[in-house]
């Protein structure tokens, strides 16, 4: 998920498209148009059934976005990936940064 990110904000910003990833429980999906619901775009990432998202605090809901050509995202913040086990925490701040770390 975090190698989808940075792929979906280079492509945002070498292409000068807006898009983002849009983030549901079980699946992910990348986008480029200016919203999620508006776009015609979309590549779903479904995960395995026993990985789940959870605990997402994006500043725009469940929805990481970069506009035209902008490598710094309009929404930025973390989430969780778990498989009941082991827990890995997502972030992208408002720099751009992606990264991912064990909790």
């Amino acid at each position: 998920l975090s190698t989808d990110i940075q792929y979906q904000q280079n492509l945002c910003f070498f292409k000068n498209v807006s898009g983002g990833i849009h983030i549901d429980s079980n699946r992910y999906s990348l986008f480029f148009g200016d919203t999620y619901a508006t776009s015609t775009d979309i590549d779903i990432k479904d995960l395995p059934k026993n990985i789940n998202i959870t605990g997402v605090n994006l500043t725009n809901n469940n929805e990481i976005f970069f506009t035209e050509g902008n490598f710094k995202p309009s929404s930025y913040g973390t989430l969780n990936v778990t498989d009941g086990i082991n827990t890995f925490q997502i972030y992208i701040n408002k720099e751009g940064l992606v990264g991912y770390e064990k909790k």
